[in-house]
């Protein structure tokens, strides 16, 4: 299947004290249509688009692309300007969505995301449009208003309309506010209470509230108009509550204090509770923002195949130590007043030691502050730094497989990285498993290229080991790229033996043995 072009959705759903919501259809072609109206034909090909996960950091990056769209009679300045002159309303922040478009026009939605930024030129024959993922919104600062000495609401009123809480029996969940003598004083010498909001509940129940704090959804009374948004249009629920089932014990009911404003949620959550959690975030092809954990593929766990079936080129194989972990310091027991912690605790994982009986070199010990297990015993306190570093060093304490693929586009839309997937091809040694793999091949003969050209989305992993055979499983890090170009059409031909540089497997092997030869050392 091939893919032509481009279209784009830029939503109007920012506007407030008006039901005329107007969204902005465009493409990079003629007679393309998405939600029953034409799109107009003055786009560029939106850039590249990259979504990379790291979880020994528990990390998953904003990505963004860039859009060109033209201005002819300046109809697209007046689409702008009517939302950035008008009361209430807004562009930047407003949601974007990107479709491929196939030769029979089917689209797919390969991309969602926010808007960051508006540029244009002198003379507004164009604008550029810079696209980032959801997460942009989590590194929005929370609390300000809360801990203000400016703003006229009750604790009582905070408590009751701007802070996510839920009634568990009576017992009030999720974030309380409270104001008490902690031996604060103001400029002249009184004393003053001090305001601290705390969180009590499941670690899952603090990450979907945060959520809502920050993209100020109908969850809450309060909110600021523009940002109305409803956050569960920009999460994975699914993979959320699956978490949630899995992290069922009482460990999990976290307890947090905050005494001034989280500048940056998007990175307290990755240090307070997807490191000590053993999670990673990730970003769907639809924009939605889900977490994983740190496992291994299961028997009933949904995972794509690929094989010489659907893999137009393997570009890349390589053994990387790049992620190892071998060294952890974990810190709990935390004093939330004097933010900082009482217990500090190493971990070494005797797996990576090498033959020579020495570590694997790595960067300094990874540190993880697992603040939330304030309220648990001594005993379950320690018992849960063991476990997240047994969960780590499960699945980063030896070198991995690293493999690049480039795989059709119709293949591709439905994965993301993070996505659990199995692989076969003849070009790829088996390194572990049952069956050692084949010895070598050598280059094939041209042959037709099945796919017909195509658009192409490059997939960048880090695997784990081989379960059988040649069938490779226990994909989890990566870089997952959308490859768009300013030509009409995308392709890349299966196979290409035409390339001076293709060696089979066997061509490399033998040079090794001849250099090696020559060397006296083989």
């Amino acid at each position: 299947m091939k893919y032509y072009n481009y279209a784009i959705k830029i939503f109007d759903s920012l506007r407030s004290g008006t039901n005329d919501e107007s969204p902005l259809y465009v493409a990079t072609g003629e007679g393309i249509y998405l939600d029953g109206i034409e799109c107009l034909a003055i786009a560029n090909t939106p850039s590249d688009i990259t979504s990379t996960i790291t979880p020994t950091e528990s990390k998953c990056s904003v990505s963004s692309s860039k859009i060109r769209i033209g201005n002819p009679d300046y109809s697209i300045s007046q689409w702008f300007y009517e939302r950035q002159n008008s009361e209430g309303t807004m562009t930047y922040g407003e949601k974007v969505e990107i479709y491929a478009v196939d030769a029979d026009k089917n689209t797919y939605l390969i991309y969602m995301g926010i808007i960051r930024e508006i540029n244009n030129d002198t003379l507004e024959t164009y604008y550029e449009i810079e696209v980032a993922d959801v997460q942009e919104r989590l590194k929005t600062s929370i609390f300000d208003r809360e801990f203000s000495n400016y703003q006229a609401e009750s604790i009582s009123d905070i408590n009751t309309y701007r802070l996510p809480h839920y009634d568990d029996g009576g017992t009030r969940k999720g974030f309380t506010i409270i104001e008490q003598d902690e031996g604060d004083t103001d400029d002249n010498g009184n004393a003053v209470n001090t305001r601290v909001i705390t969180f009590n509940g499941h670690v899952i129940d603090f990450v979907e509230m945060i959520y809502q704090i920050a993209f100020s959804t109908d969850t809450l009374d309060v909110q600021v108009s523009y940002l109305s948004n409803d956050w569960a249009d920009f999460v994975d629920l699914e993979s959320f509550n699956s978490v949630r089932a899995s992290l069922s014990s009482s460990s999990y009911q976290f307890y947090f204090e905050f005494r001034e404003a989280v500048g940056d949620p998007y990175e307290y959550l990755k240090e307070n509770i997807y490191k000590p959690c053993a999670i990673f975030p990730y970003v769907n092809s639809q924009g939605k923002l889900g977490i994983k954990l740190h496992k291994q593929p299961q028997s009933g766990d949904e995972v794509a195949t690929f094989s010489e079936e659907n893999i137009i080129s393997v570009d890349k194989k390589a053994i990387t130590d790049d992620n190892v972990v071998n060294h952890i310091q974990c810190k709990y027991g935390w004093k939330f007043k004097d933010d900082e912690e009482s217990v500090i605790r190493y971990f070494g994982n005797a797996t990576s030691y090498n033959k020579f009986r020495m570590f694997i070199p790595t960067d300094s010990p990874q540190e993880i502050e697992i603040r939330g297990i304030n309220n648990l015993s001594d005993t379950a306190r320690a018992t849960f730094a063991q476990g997240v570093t047994d969960a780590i060093f499960s699945r980063y304490a030896l070198p991995s497989i690293e493999i690049t693929l480039t795989v059709p586009l119709e293949e591709a839309t439905s994965l993301k990285a993070g996505d659990y997937v199995f692989f076969s091809h003849e070009t790829v040694v088996a390194w572990e498993g049952d069956n050692s793999g084949l010895a070598g091949i050598g280059a094939t003969e041209d042959e037709e290229d099945p796919f017909g050209g195509v658009a192409f989305m490059d997939l960048g992993v880090e695997w784990g080991a081989f379960i059988d055979g040649n069938n490779l499983g226990k994909a989890i890090d990566g870089t997952w790229v959308v490859t768009t170009t300013e030509e009409e059409i995308s392709h890349k031909l299966f196979n290409d033996t035409t390339d001076p540089n293709f060696k089979s497997c066997l061509e490399n092997h033998n040079s090794v043995c001849s250099f090696l030869n020559n060397q006296g050392g083989y």
